[in-house]
């Protein structure tokens, strides 16, 4: 749904519109990469037009995984920052988690359970 911002964002405008008009609220939920978190705008409208979730492939908390994996978008910006900001739109996360890359170690693994255990406390 993001590939093309602009069509999303009218896409959303037009879902809240219609749910007004006929005073009928769906509840959707979409996947999308971490970066979602980087446009305000997207994260207002999607909340507007009561999407309750994302999924999100996190994949990893190990950068050099990431990288391997070409997940470049979770490489750009802290992924518990990203996570709050999505909070605070009203959006749940529902995430992805890869164990087992090439990269991974025994560290990689309890980083990935720690973080996994901060999502599901909702980090606000």
């Amino acid at each position: 749904m993001i590939g093309n911002k602009r069509s999303a964002k009218e896409l959303l405008k037009f879902l809240q519109d219609y749910q007004l008009k006929h005073e009928y609220q769906f509840k959707f939920g979409t996947e999308a990469s971490l970066d979602v978190a980087d446009d305000e705008e997207l994260l207002r409208l999607l909340h507007q037009a009561n999407f309750e979730w994302i999924f999100i492939g996190i994949e990893s908390p190990d950068t050099e995984s990431l990288k391997e994996t070409k997940k470049f978008q979770n490489t750009r910006q802290d992924i518990l920052s990203s996570v709050r900001k999505i909070y605070s739109h009203g959006i749940e996360i529902t995430a992805g988690f890869i164990v087992g890359f090439d990269n991974d170690t025994m560290k990689t693994l309890i980083s990935s359970i720690a973080l996994s255990w901060t999502l599901v406390f909702k980090p606000r």
